[in-house]
């Protein structure tokens, strides 16, 4: 599951959840899976290295509320 970057070969796969809670405001829950790739992206017809090597590997999830005036 999940998809590549654009013009990378980064994967990353997410989901969302809103809940509304007024007219002005949401409660959140975010997650994120992040499997970095080698850093190669496309330019025209060649396929490069980005000079960032190969970085780490993530997830990330948070909650929380939105506000807004």
């Amino acid at each position: 599951m999940g998809s590549y970057s654009e013009d990378s070969d980064d994967k990353v796969w997410s989901a969302q959840l809103l809940y509304k809670i007024d007219s002005n405001a949401v409660v959140y829950a975010r997650y994120r899976d992040v499997k970095m790739g080698e850093g190669r992206f496309q330019c025209g017809e060649t396929t490069s290295k980005d000079l960032r090597g190969k970085s780490d590997s993530f997830k990330e999830a948070s909650i929380g509320i939105e506000y807004w005036f």
